[in-house]
């Protein structure tokens, strides 16, 4: 099957709270609200692509836990193809916290579970053809492996496949190594 976009990127669980004002160093905070939705800007990308009519396929790391079950299952319902989502069995699914102030401001910490763990092993030769040619949008922020974007974007010309990659700052250089 060939796809209009292939998108690298992150999965997460979002854990939003909604609270008054922003905790304090030592504060205990008391939220008046929680949600728990399918998250990860790779994950948000993939979804908004396919219902906006595309056909879309997505490249990412995900643990072997029920919150990981839970955004393959999103994923597949929202018409994403999930064929090329790893299961690790050694680190847990992406998980992000997010509050969310009275004003709407936000604060938001990331734990990169199973993302940080995707390695150029995981998608060589698996890029998948493409409806149309490859496009790359830039971002700042890394959500997986440093070494992936790379073979990654060899792959995705190779190939002729539009490609999506999502950054995120502070990705250590240790997990250049990460097999899968």
């Amino acid at each position: 099957m060939a796809f209009d976009i292939v998108v690298l990127g992150s999965l997460n669980t979002d854990f939003s709270f909604s609270v008054p004002a922003f905790p304090t160093p030592g504060e205990t905070l008391l939220a008046d609200r929680m949600v728990a939705s399918p998250g990860g800007k790779g994950g948000n990308q993939a979804v908004a692509a396919a219902r906006m009519g595309k056909t879309v396929a997505m490249i990412a790391a995900i643990g072997a836990d029920v919150r990981g079950t839970t955004l393959v299952d999103y994923l597949s319902q929202s018409d994403v193809d999930v064929d090329r989502i790893c299961r690790r069995d050694d680190a847990p699914t992406g998980l992000a916290t997010i509050l969310v102030n009275a004003v709407g401001e936000n604060l938001i910490v990331v734990d990169q579970g199973a993302n940080r763990t995707l390695a150029p092993a995981d998608f060589e030769g698996r890029l998948p053809a493409a409806n149309m040619s490859w496009r790359s949008s830039k971002r700042r922020y890394r959500r997986f492996s440093p070494s992936s974007a790379p073979h990654a974007a060899r792959e995705a010309v190779a190939s002729s496949t539009p490609l999506l990659r999502n950054w995120m700052a502070g990705t250590c250089s240790r997990y250049v190594t990460c097999s899968s």
